[in-house]
Protein backbone atom coordinates (compact mmCIF):
# COMPACT_ATOMS: atom_id res chain seq x y z
CA UNK A 1 0.00 0.00 0.00
CA UNK A 2 1.83 3.66 -0.96
CA UNK A 3 0.56 7.13 -1.32
CA UNK A 4 0.61 8.13 -4.77
CA UNK A 5 -0.36 11.80 -4.38
CA UNK A 6 -3.60 11.31 -5.84
CA UNK A 7 -5.14 8.67 -4.00
CA UNK A 8 -4.51 5.55 -1.93
CA UNK A 9 -2.99 2.70 -4.45
CA UNK A 10 -3.79 -1.05 -2.25
CA UNK A 11 -2.54 -4.29 -3.58
CA UNK A 12 -5.22 -7.69 -2.77
CA UNK A 13 -3.40 -10.43 -1.74
CA UNK A 14 -4.78 -12.46 -3.93
CA UNK A 15 -2.52 -10.15 -6.48
CA UNK A 16 0.60 -11.12 -3.77
CA UNK A 17 -0.17 -14.61 -4.12
CA UNK A 18 -0.69 -14.37 -8.01
CA UNK A 19 2.52 -12.90 -8.69
CA UNK A 20 4.78 -15.20 -6.11
CA UNK A 21 3.03 -17.94 -7.67
CA UNK A 22 4.20 -17.20 -11.22
CA UNK A 23 7.60 -15.95 -10.07
CA UNK A 24 8.00 -19.17 -8.24
CA UNK A 25 6.79 -21.15 -11.49
CA UNK A 26 9.48 -19.76 -13.27
CA UNK A 27 12.14 -20.71 -10.83
CA UNK A 28 14.15 -23.53 -12.76
CA UNK A 29 14.04 -27.09 -10.88
CA UNK A 30 10.25 -25.90 -9.70
CA UNK A 31 8.01 -28.26 -11.14
CA UNK A 32 4.21 -27.18 -9.27
CA UNK A 33 2.98 -25.35 -6.87
CA UNK A 34 1.50 -27.48 -3.68
CA UNK A 35 -1.16 -27.10 -1.10
CA UNK A 36 -2.14 -28.71 1.98
CA UNK A 37 -6.02 -29.90 1.86
CA UNK A 38 -7.01 -27.58 4.84
CA UNK A 39 -5.84 -24.21 3.02
CA UNK A 40 -7.89 -25.43 -0.25
CA UNK A 41 -10.84 -25.96 1.38
CA UNK A 42 -10.42 -22.36 3.40
CA UNK A 43 -10.15 -20.81 -0.06
CA UNK A 44 -13.14 -22.72 -1.50
CA UNK A 45 -15.75 -21.91 1.46
CA UNK A 46 -14.14 -18.11 1.28
CA UNK A 47 -15.12 -18.01 -2.76
CA UNK A 48 -12.21 -16.57 -3.80
CA UNK A 49 -10.14 -18.18 -6.66
CA UNK A 50 -7.56 -20.05 -5.00
CA UNK A 51 -3.70 -19.65 -5.83
CA UNK A 52 -2.73 -23.04 -4.38
CA UNK A 53 0.51 -22.89 -2.72
CA UNK A 54 1.05 -19.52 -1.60
CA UNK A 55 -0.24 -18.13 1.54
CA UNK A 56 -0.10 -14.39 2.80
CA UNK A 57 0.33 -13.19 6.31
CA UNK A 58 -0.42 -9.29 6.31
CA UNK A 59 -0.60 -9.29 10.06
CA UNK A 60 3.13 -8.27 10.95
CA UNK A 61 4.64 -6.88 7.69
CA UNK A 62 4.16 -8.99 4.31
CA UNK A 63 5.75 -12.89 4.87
CA UNK A 64 5.52 -15.42 2.35
CA UNK A 65 4.50 -19.51 2.19
CA UNK A 66 5.37 -20.91 -0.54
CA UNK A 67 4.85 -24.60 -1.15
CA UNK A 68 5.95 -26.62 -4.16
CA UNK A 69 7.25 -29.36 -5.67
CA UNK A 70 10.68 -30.14 -7.18
CA UNK A 71 12.40 -31.88 -9.67
CA UNK A 72 14.50 -34.85 -8.51
CA UNK A 73 18.44 -34.14 -8.44
CA UNK A 74 17.74 -30.91 -7.94
CA UNK A 75 19.65 -29.65 -4.26
CA UNK A 76 16.83 -28.35 -2.06
CA UNK A 77 18.36 -25.90 0.01
CA UNK A 78 19.68 -24.29 -2.87
CA UNK A 79 16.20 -24.44 -4.87
CA UNK A 80 14.72 -23.15 -2.02
CA UNK A 81 17.18 -19.74 -1.80
CA UNK A 82 16.81 -19.29 -5.31
CA UNK A 83 12.45 -19.16 -4.88
CA UNK A 84 13.06 -16.39 -2.32
CA UNK A 85 15.59 -14.70 -4.22
CA UNK A 86 12.93 -14.55 -6.99
CA UNK A 87 10.13 -13.45 -4.87
CA UNK A 88 11.41 -11.01 -3.23
CA UNK A 89 12.92 -9.17 -6.03
CA UNK A 90 9.69 -10.04 -7.84
CA UNK A 91 7.72 -8.66 -5.18
CA UNK A 92 10.07 -5.36 -4.78
CA UNK A 93 9.72 -4.57 -8.80
CA UNK A 94 6.38 -5.80 -9.49
CA UNK A 95 4.27 -4.93 -6.31
CA UNK A 96 6.69 -2.22 -5.07
CA UNK A 97 6.85 -4.42 -1.69
CA UNK A 98 9.24 -5.41 0.54
CA UNK A 99 8.27 -8.65 2.48
CA UNK A 100 9.12 -9.60 5.77
CA UNK A 101 9.91 -13.70 4.89
CA UNK A 102 9.43 -15.76 2.38
CA UNK A 103 9.58 -19.14 4.00
CA UNK A 104 9.60 -22.18 1.11
CA UNK A 105 8.56 -25.39 1.93
CA UNK A 106 9.78 -28.28 -0.56
CA UNK A 107 6.77 -30.33 0.21
CA UNK A 108 7.06 -33.05 -2.61
CA UNK A 109 9.58 -34.05 -5.14
CA UNK A 110 8.60 -35.21 -8.92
Amino acid sequence: MSKAGLGTVTISPVAIRTVVSLTTLSVPGVVSMSSDFVSGLREIARRRRPVHGVRVDMSHGVTVDVHIAAEPGIPLSELGERVQRAVTEAAERLLGLSLSAVNVFVDEIR
